[in-house]
């Protein structure tokens, strides 16, 4: 057996040669930052410039404006699994590269956009290119010991979050307009060469200072034979202990139980190792329930938010005569409640130690209260402004702490499994969310209103306040069945003991009495050993 494929069999953590350095590591979470921006910073001039390159027809505009948002996020739909299993078959830092290059051309290709088709199919573009979010986050997983894992993966959605909320205010400060040959800089273009600066960076970045890793493919076979040289070292390490210890001049009974009980624990550590080993080389470890539903979480936390997103730009225009810039600044000053949020949610969990799900769940709360607030009847009439940007800044500060829970909790229930895999379903499923989100905040405003819309979004969160108390009361039932398996091997132990120790002395011949007799006077025992050969 190589060498090599015995060392790869090991458990990740144990790989010293594969973990990434710091600069590596914040690369990749900037990357994932650029894509959720790439998808973010168009929404409040994406109305504007598909009436500018489509014209405001109203039977039609709408449907262009939803496919517009959905597209990108169905690129990212399709292209995750693809980039996913290309990042494992040649290494991350190709398909980054790939992707960063397809992203700069998606972004030109839409601010150059001469009409609606080309626009969309730009916006597909980038989101396809987006989907660099899963490798990046595989590579985030399979370069970090479990002991870091929960804080990059907390800093990677944090990142992330940031980029989704304050995306569309990056381009707010880019007011003049100017014409470089065919390239037309004005206000409905700078997101998108905004977006391709930011992808250049990323590309440079990536080529100068980027180191991959390789990502680790546990051979079945491999993994067989480095739990067989375990276990044997640890058998031989045993025998040669118990031959030390139950030495029939010098032994006594306190070193054969000490022995024993060694024996008992690194036989239980070998088993549990190939236990993790098979699990994870075979694939039979199973994706729980638990995994659902944190996945059902992510879709109802990102859908709420793209539907405010999609909505609350042409909502302020309508309802309190805003401009484009002025929904800009909303978006900054959101940004600005996210960073808010997150500084309060380290101190509820690292200072006052309130446990993951129960803040996550009074996150949920908040943000039910903050899209409550932004429901009105009779659904067509708009909310006062006061109620408006209380309910926006309520909801946003709650969505950035819950999606930063989240993701932690994710990888902690994820902890053996393959992260790579899972990180790929937690990004399609917010995918899938910012496909549903933008369709049903666009048909849902034209045919019942916006208050219907909030309405609508309450209610999906209220289901997901549902599924975080399932994931509580599981937890609470596994933590109860976990005490429950260790009380019963403490007693198991126990009762080993005894049988142990009989059966040990019973091999050197000798009784305890006897052993203790002996050891106090040899001379005695050399007698002894005379008489029983006699009497035999």
């Amino acid at each position: 057996m190589d060498e090599e494929k015995l060392a790869f069999a090991k458990p990740f953590e144990a790989d010293v040669s594969r973990k990434a350095g710091v600069w590596d590591i914040t690369l990749m979470i900037f990357i994932n930052f650029l894509s959720f921006v790439c998808f973010a910073i168009v929404l409040p001039s994406l109305s504007p410039f598909v009436e500018a390159v489509y014209g405001h027809d109203n039977s039609t505009f709408q449907l262009w404006l939803g496919a517009a948002v959905a597209l990108n996020s169905f690129g990212t739909f399709v292209g995750s699994p693809i980039m996913g299993k290309w990042a494992d078959k040649r290494g991350v830092k190709e398909v980054i590269l790939f992707s960063l290059v397809v992203m700069i051309f998606g972004n030109i290709l839409y601010s150059m956009s001469p009409n609606v088709y080309v626009l969309c199919a730009a916006r597909f573009i980038v989101g396809f290119s987006a989907a660099n979010y899963a490798p990046a986050s595989a590579y985030l997983a399979y370069a970090t010991s479990i002991e870091r894992r929960t804080l990059v993966m907390t800093l990677n959605s944090a990142a992330s979050i940031l980029g989704f909320a304050a995306g569309p205010s990056l381009a707010t400060p880019f007011l003049f307009s100017f014409k470089i040959w065919k390239f037309d800089f004005y206000r409905l273009t700078w997101p998108g060469y905004i977006s391709a600066v930011l992808a250049v960076v990323g590309l440079l970045l990536t080529l100068v200072l980027f180191h991959d890793i390789e990502v680790p493919v546990l051979d079945p076979v491999a993994v067989g034979a480095a739990q067989k040289s375990d276990l044997a070292i640890n058998a031989e390490s045993v025998s040669e202990e118990e031959y030390e210890d139950v030495d029939p001049l010098g032994g006594s009974v306190k070193n054969v139980t000490q022995a024993s009980h060694a024996s008992l624990n690194l036989s239980k550590a070998a088993s549990q190792s190939a236990l993790s080993l098979g699990e994870l080389a075979t694939g039979k470890r199973r994706i729980t329930v638990v995994h659902g539903l944190l996945l059902f979480l992510q879709f109802a936390f990102y859908c709420a938010f793209t539907v405010f997103e999609t909505l609350g730009t042409l909502y302020a225009q309508h309802s309190y005569g805003w401009s484009t810039v002025d929904a800009g600044y909303l978006f900054s000053a959101i940004g600005a409640d996210c960073v808010v949020a997150l500084v309060i949610l380290q101190i509820f969990v690292s200072v006052l130690r309130v446990p993951d799900m129960i803040t996550l769940l009074i996150s949920q709360v908040i943000m039910i209260a903050g899209f409550g607030v932004l429901v009105n009847y009779p659904f067509q009439d708009p909310v006062q402004i006061w109620r408006f940007l209380v309910g926006v800044f309520s909801a946003s500060g709650a969505f950035s702490a819950a999606c930063a829970l989240l993701i932690s909790v994710f990888s902690k229930v994820s902890d053996g499994l393959e992260q790579g895999f899972l990180m790929g379903l937690l990004s399609s499923s917010g995918s899938v969310a910012r496909i549903v989100g933008p369709l049903a905040a666009t048909f849902g405003n034209k045919f019942v209103g916006p208050g219907a819309v909030f309405a609508g979004v309450v209610g999906v969160l209220m289901a997901s306040v549902v599924a975080t108390v399932v994931v509580i009361f599981m937890q609470c039932m596994n933590d109860s069945r976990e005490e429950d398996k260790k009380r019963e091997k403490r007693g198991a132990i126990e009762r080993r003991k005894p049988r142990r120790v009989v059966k040990r002395k019973e091999r050197s011949g000798l009784s305890r009495g006897k052993r203790v007799h002996a050891t106090l006077d040899p001379a005695k025992l050399q007698a002894q050993s005379v008489e029983e050969e006699y009497a035999q």
